[in-house]
C-alpha cells in the first residue's frame, strides 16, 4: 500500500503496511517508547473527550456566527444518512439530543466569526485554497458526560481533513495567540453527533458501531469545494485557488517529504522498528511506509497493542494513518 494523504485508519488488514506523518516530536517519542494513552501521561485525542459525546439540552440553537461544512450530500459520499437510518427509534432519547437531520451535519471550521472583517478574511483564504478532502476517522458510542439528569450515550463520527486543518492554521496565524480557541477551540478535525441514545440500549449501540466502522472509516473520500459562512444569513464561498502551502501535498514538499520505506523483518523483526519508525517519522515530519511488520513473529502482522501505538502518534501528532 502507498501511503495515501487523507485515510482513515483501521484494524482489518492487520498484516499489511501502514504509512503515518505527523508533527509533533515530543508526543511521538513518548509514543516510540511504548508509552500508551492508557497509561494517564498523555491526553486521549482519538476519543476527543473534550469536544464531543457531551453536549446539554440547548446545543440545537447551534454555535450561531460560524464557518462550517456540510458533509452529508445528496449522494451521501460518506454514508452518513444512511448509517443514521440504521438507528431504531426506540433507541433515541428525544429529550437530550434526537437524532441529528443530514441537512445539520456539519463539520465545524471557525466559530465565533461575527466580527465586520471575518467574512472579507474567508474569503481571500478561500481564494487561495484548492478542494480539499475529508474522511471519517472513526465511529463512536459514548457517554454524554454533561447531562447530568439522565444517562445518555451519543453515536458519532470522528472526522479528519489536512486541507481543512491547513486553512484553519492560515486563519489564526492572522489572530493574536489569545484568540486560537476561540475560533479553533477543539484539537482535532471535527466530530458530528448523529444521535443520542438510550442506556438501555448501549450494548446494541456498542455492536452497530463496530459493525459498521469499517465500512465508514474505509475509502470514503468526500471533497470540500466550499467553505459555508453563517451570520444571520447563509454565504458559500468556493475554494478556489491554487496556493501549494494550502494543500497536504505542498507541506510535504516544503519538508523535502519523500517516503521513507521500512522494512518490518529487520532485525528481530518486531513491533520496536514499528514504535521507533512513527516517532522518527513525526520527529523528521516525513513519510513513513512500512511492510512486513513483526515478519520475525510466530504471529507476524498488528497486534492491538501495536495498532494502539500507531495511532497514538497519529491522534497526538495530528498524522494520517493508512492501511
Amino acid at each position: 500500500c502507498l501511503i495515501s494523504a487523507l485515510r482513515g485508519s483501521s484494524s482489518r488488514g492487520s498484516k499489511g503496511s501502514f504509512g503515518i506523518r505527523s508533527r509533533l516530536a515530543t508526543a511521538a517519542v513518548m509514543a516510540g517508547a511504548g508509552v500508551g494513552r492508557r497509561a494517564g501521561l498523555l491526553p486521549d485525542l482519538s476519543r476527543g473527550s473534550s469536544e464531543r459525546g457531551v453536549a446539554s439540552r440547548g446545543s440545537r440553537a447551534g454555535p450561531g456566527q460560524w464557518a462550517f461544512v456540510p458533509v452529508c450530500d445528496d449522494k451521501d459520499t460518506l454514508g452518513l444518512a444512511a448509517f443514521s437510518k440504521m438507528i431504531p427509534d426506540e433507541w433515541i432519547d428525544w429529550e437530550h439530543g434526537g437524532r441529528r437531520r443530514p441537512e445539520r451535519m456539519h463539520a465545524t471550521v471557525l466559530l465565533q466569526m461575527g466580527d465586520e472583517g471575518h467574512l472579507p478574511r474567508l474569503e481571500a483564504l478561500c481564494q487561495r485554497s484548492p478542494p480539499v478532502q475529508l474522511v471519517i476517522r472513526e465511529v463512536f458510542c459514548e457517554p454524554v458526560r454533561r447531562i447530568t439528569d439522565a444517562e445518555v450515550f451519543c453515536i458519532g463520527v470522528g472526522l479528519q481533513s489536512q486541507g481543512l486543518r491547513r486553512l484553519k492554521e492560515a486563519w489564526l496565524a492572522d489572530e493574536p495567540k489569545e484568540r486560537h480557541k476561540i475560533h479553533v477551540p477543539y484539537d482535532s478535525d471535527g466530530h458530528i453527533s448523529l444521535a443520542y441514545i438510550k442506556k438501555d440500549f448501549r450494548e446494541a449501540a456498542e455492536a452497530l458501531v463496530a459493525e459498521s466502522r469499517a465500512g465508514l472509516c474505509n475509502d470514503r473520500h468526500f471533497t470540500v469545494n466550499a467553505i459555508t459562512y453563517q451570520n444571520g444569513r447563509r454565504t458559500t464561498i468556493p475554494l478556489s485557488g491554487t496556493d501549494a502551502a494550502m494543500t497536504t501535498e505542498g507541506v510535504d514538499a516544503a519538508r523535502g517529504g519523500e517516503c521513507i520505506e521500512v522494512d518490518g523483518s529487520l532485525l528481530e523483526g518486531g513491533g520496536q522498528i514499528l514504535r521507533m519508525s512513527s516517532a522518527y517519522a513525526a520527529l523528521l515530519g516525513r513519510p513513513v511506509h512500512i511492510t512486513r511488520i513483526r515478519a520475525g513473529r510466530s504471529k507476524p502482522g498488528l497486534a492491538a497493542q501495536h495498532l494502539e501505538s500507531m495511532r497514538l502518534v497519529r491522534d497526538v501528532a495530528g498524522g494520517t494513518l493508512s492501511n
